[in-house]
């Protein structure tokens, strides 16, 4: 044991390679185990229970170059890096971090240069920054697990200060705790992001990104956020601080204040993918996009933003430009305006356009389906609107706004289309079941008529046509050369209306069986 010195247990001034052995119970202040000077490459080595005064309670070594199949644990340092401090990069491969503990950053280990990981494991590590890992440059990080550690501030599982690439890994059971700074419970990214495939499931965040939280531009494929919580702000599953690009990922039963499932401050542009079950009492229950973007193909299910003030937006809140396309709405809800989509309300908003989008089983007091408020321009072409029974209030809600509905359903509602203190205009569209289909401020109407859609199986959730809709042949060219499924429009005589063109001669068939 040396208490005053570096390399408690080992102290090497030039290149060193260690394979097998162990550093147990040493104490030291730079490398309560080992200080190395010089490179350094490290296999099959265990170290437990050593202590540092400042760096690196098992290991402080300068030119790390390769750590394989090694164990760090029950490691403790008095200031940064718990087990493991390395101020190039650390190259770790099949490794485990297990207990470490320090007081700033970095609970298991440090790396100023950044990180490339392949495999292992940092479970039940803990520190002010960066829980588990506090990789200060650009990070690779594939297949790793990221289990059960803690950061007050920033970065549960891990915190990485430059660009961050993560290829698969499993980040579970991390917390950022502090209620107004704890962000990135699973991960903290401070510069670009790129994801693929990772897993982050029952994270949690006091402020903000309980599954993540990107400061940077972020793009996300594939992979599941299920469980987060991010309580005092936003995102459950990610919190977004610029544009990200969002493409096949779930995001499922996250909670926070602003955005159930994802919150992002700048553009989102999301392809594909499922946000089910998320919910939030601010803003959004699947999603609060404040910077808008687009949504193509995205399936919304069973969100719920609960009180949510003015602002609302079961399925989604947003006020930036945003486009939605062959979207679906099915089953949220909130107890203030807009169940699928809020735009604008309780804000002032850009320009929305959706198309050939399905709002299915959606509920609020105002805009069960749609809500819109504040904005320069809304455009509702070829949507299909319906609820199972009767739904209260209205499907369309436009206030103070200027909006157009064409060549769009809606059906079994209190009021089809409200406009109060706006410019609407509907035309050839297709009301069916609505105690009153249109109210307040909405004019228009001479190709809008009525008639029973005949939807092909409501009750399993199936609103395409069948050969006997209402909505067959009844539309008008309004641009739009495709519809949901990417069938040509129009079909036969003329252009449906809805998100569904009917194929000429029968009802629909699914595109497996095309």
């Amino acid at each position: 044991r040396i208490d005053n010195f570096s390399g408690g247990g080992l102290k090497v001034d030039g290149a060193s390679t260690l394979s097998g052995g162990l550093f147990q119970g040493n104490t030291g202040y730079d490398g309560g185990g080992l200080s190395g000077q010089g490179t350094a490459s490290i296999s099959g080595t265990q170290f437990i229970s050593n202590s540092a005064g400042r760096w690196g309670g098992g290991a402080n070594v300068n030119l790390l170059t390769q750590i394989t199949a090694t164990t760090f644990t029950s490691n403790t340092s008095l200031s940064d890096c718990g087990a493991l401090r390395t101020p190039a990069i650390l190259r770790a491969t099949a490794s485990a971090f297990l207990a470490n503990t320090t007081v700033e950053n970095g609970g298991a280990a440090c790396a100023d240069g950044g990180a490339t990981l392949t495999g292992g494991v940092f479970q039940d590590n803990s520190s002010k920054t960066g829980g588990g890992l506090w990789a200060n440059g650009a990070s690779t990080v594939s297949g790793t697990a990221f289990l059960s550690n803690t950061a007050s501030l920033a970065g549960g599982g891990a915190w990485i200060g430059g660009a961050a690439t993560l290829n698969g890994g499993w980040f579970q059971g991390n917390k950022a705790t502090d209620a107004s700074t704890g962000n990135g419970g699973g991960l903290y990214a401070n510069a670009g992001l790129t994801v693929t495939g990772a897993q982050f499931v029952n994270n949690m965040a006091g402020n903000g990104g309980g599954g993540a939280y990107g400061n940077g531009p972020a793009q996300i494929s594939g992979g599941v956020f299920e469980q987060n919580s991010a309580p005092g702000n936003g995102g459950g599953g990610f919190n977004a601080g610029t544009a990200v690009t969002i493409s096949g990922t779930r995001f499922h039963t996250n909670t926070a204040y602003y955005g159930g499932g994802l919150y992002a401050s700048g553009p989102a542009w999301m392809t594909g993918g499922s946000l089910a079950g998320n919910s939030a009492v601010g803003a959004g229950g699947g999603a609060d996009l404040e910077g808008g973007g687009a949504i193509t193909g995205t399936l919304f299910r069973d969100n719920r933003c609960g009180g949510c003030g003015p602002y609302g937006g079961g399925g989604v809140w947003s006020v930036g430009d945003l486009q939605v396309n062959a979207a679906r709405f099915v089953g949220n809800a909130t107890g203030s305006v807009g169940g699928g989509l809020a735009f604008g309300t309780g804000a002032t908003a850009g320009s929305l356009s959706v198309v050939n989008t399905l709002f299915a089983a959606n509920s609020a007091p105002a805009g069960a389906a749609i809500a819109v408020a504040a904005a320069v321009q809304a455009r509702i072409v070829h949507v299909t609107i319906a609820s199972p029974t009767v739904a209260a209030g209205s499907a369309i809600n436009i206030d103070t706004a200027s909006a157009s509905i064409t060549n769009t359903i809606v059906a079994s509602h209190a009021v089809g289309i409200n406009g109060t203190a706006s410019t609407v205009t509907e035309n050839y569209n297709l009301f069916f079941g609505n105690t009153t289909n249109t109210a307040g401020t909405v004019s228009g109407g001479l190709g809008s008529g009525g008639g029973d859609p005949r939807f092909v199986d409501p009750a399993a959730g199936d609103y395409h046509l069948t050969a006997l809709s209402a909505a067959r042949n009844t539309g008008v060219n309004a641009g739009v050369a495709v519809d949901f499924d990417g069938d040509p429009r129009p079909i036969g005589g003329g252009f449906d209306i809805g998100y569904d063109e009917t194929r000429s001669g029968g009802a629909f068939v699914p595109s497996v069986l095309r």
